[in-house]
């Protein structure tokens, strides 16, 4: 007993102050970790459904995927050779070599002293722990910032002039290893829009407010851009400008393979432009988009709009409805051009009450790139606050009205859906997988979807549908009823024919 007590004074007691010091420095690295950050890797519940939607193909931008092995050499030097044509673009014209090389490289360090005051802010853009020292950091910014801008600029003027002209009085214009090859061009876009692709916009900015801000702007460009109306002259080429303009062929599905312009874009993009409280209207800032990927997504919402939440959130719970129950019960599916617009129109009109029924629905063009572009903005979606689930909401609406290739075609014919896949099964799977995993609370469709359930389980929407699906979807039996039908007609009336025939006798 003795012995016990002894042993009890002996042990060690828990150091509370340590502990609570670990509380600290975990939530101080919570904050550092969470409190600006925007650009995410996709939960590995996203990444498993679909990983080669999400890793880049050619291209490593910002320190995510920087030791990918299969995107070391030669892209690496690629970047670097584009980093290096974009100083020698602003030090173009200047005969002397030796003065040349004097603002190239006071331009660099102008670049460098500007990165090293953004270097602290990146790191936190990331919300995970970058392994890479201030000096590191730096470089890959102003390496794959300036690789970007100039990527840019040469694919947005490349079609100002059939020749590309050569920099700073070179013979002859040499081979562009990405924007010479149809191929290579597209991959690099695709892999610029991917999530983890991305370094911070503001990065971006500050680097082009220093290089491409101070290259004269082609008068052939500016002919291209819409007039203001407010000022009735075309806007500055800003840095949105340019990946807008650089993105609009990707996202369009023509562009991407045989270069030429279309409208057919996946989704049909909004006015990126915002309402203020004067009634006037602005365009976004840097400061309004976290990365690349982040402006792509605003240009398909409403403007100015904020993620709902607290009371005016719209709880989304699911709803039995298909695309081809409600084409029976008479429902006629609408395209139209903005993805906030959908709505569902059951109405009397005229004094014989018709009733109009529509289902307003954005159209989409699905090609290869079309789920790998979906993926990423939805895992946007899912890990950034506040960001508003436009794109989850959408994907939830078409896994649920297509259940079937039926359903499918039925959303073709009605010119909704343009399916550039080898078949309709293709697109079903897309979007019957494209929710797998995804966490939906905030349904932007909720109200006009349960407004269309209603219309869908009345007896009298049963029933209209179940005689266009007997008498048109499949005609035999139908015509085969009507034989029917006819054959007992006739029989009654000869039986009727007969029995007063005899009692007239």
């Amino acid at each position: 007993m003795i012995q016990r007590g002894n042993d009890d004074k002996q042990a060690p007691k828990i150091p509370t102050k340590t502990i609570g010091e670990k509380f600290n420095d975990g939530t101080e690295k919570i904050k550092s970790l969470y409190s600006i950050a925007r650009i995410y890797k996709v939960p590995e519940d996203l990444r498993k459904l679909n990983e080669c939607a999400y890793v880049p193909r050619l291209i490593a931008i910002g320190p995510l995927h920087r030791k990918g092995e299969h995107l070391q050499k030669p892209m690496q030097d690629v970047k670097m050779d584009y980093a290096n044509r974009l100083f020698l673009r602003l030090a173009e014209g200047i005969a002397d070599s030796k003065i040349r090389d004097e603002k190239k490289d006071k331009l660099i360090q102008e670049c460098v002293e500007e990165m090293k005051k953004c270097t602290v802010k990146a790191k936190k853009y990331y919300a995970e722990d970058i392994e890479l020292n201030d000096d590191e950091m730096v470089e890959m910014m102003l390496v794959d910032g300036c690789f970007i801008l100039e990527l840019l600029y040469e694919m947005v003027h490349k079609d100002s002039s059939s020749i590309r002209q050569p920099i700073n009085g070179g013979k002859q214009p040499r081979a562009d290893p990405i924007c010479d090859s149809i191929l290579t061009a597209n991959i690099v876009r695709h892999d610029l829009m991917l999530l983890e692709n991305q370094i911070p916009f503001f990065v971006l900015e500050h680097l082009f407010q220093l290089t491409v801000a101070k290259i004269p702007v082609d008068p052939t460009m500016v002919a291209k851009i819409p007039v203001d109306p407010t000022t009735g002259c075309p806007p500055k080429l800003s840095l949105e400008v340019y990946v807008r303009s650089y993105f609009s062929q990707f996202l369009s599905l023509e562009g991407g393979v045989g270069g030429q312009s279309s409208d057919h874009r996946i989704l049909s993009v909004c006015d990126s432009t915002k309402e203020t409280k004067q009634g006037k209207t602005e365009s976004g800032k840097a400061n309004d988009y976290h990365h690349i990927l982040h402006l792509i997504h605003r240009c398909y919402i409403p403007g100015g709009e904020v993620e709902e939440t607290g009371q005016n959130s719209k709880k989304h719970c699911e709803l039995m409805l298909s695309a081809s129950d409600l084409h029976y019960a008479g429902v006629k599916f609408v395209p139209t051009t903005d993805l906030h617009k959908v709505k569902f129109i059951n109405k009397g009109i005229g004094c014989w009450q018709c009733r109009t029924l529509a289902f307003q629905i954005p159209t989409i063009y699905i090609s290869k790139t079309t789920e790998s572009f979906l993926r990423n903005v939805i895992a946007l979606e899912q890990c950034s606050p506040r960001v508003p689930r436009y794109f989850t909401s959408y994907a939830k609406l078409m896994d649920m009205f297509i259940n079937s290739a039926q359903d499918v075609q039925v959303l073709k014919n009605d010119r909704v859906i343009y399916n550039y896949l080898s078949t309709d099964e293709d697109v079903r799977d897309l979007f019957n997988k494209l929710c797998k995993e995804v966490v939906l609370e905030d349904f932007h469709f909720n109200e006009d979807c349960r407004e269309a359930y209603k219309f869908n389980m009345r007896w009298r929407t049963r029933a209209v549908r179940y005689v266009t699906r007997l008498f048109v979807a499949n005609p035999w039996p139908a015509l085969a009823f009507c034989i029917g039908i006819a054959a007992f007609a006739i029989t009654v009336y000869q039986f009727g024919y007969a029995i007063r025939a005899r009692y007239r006798r």
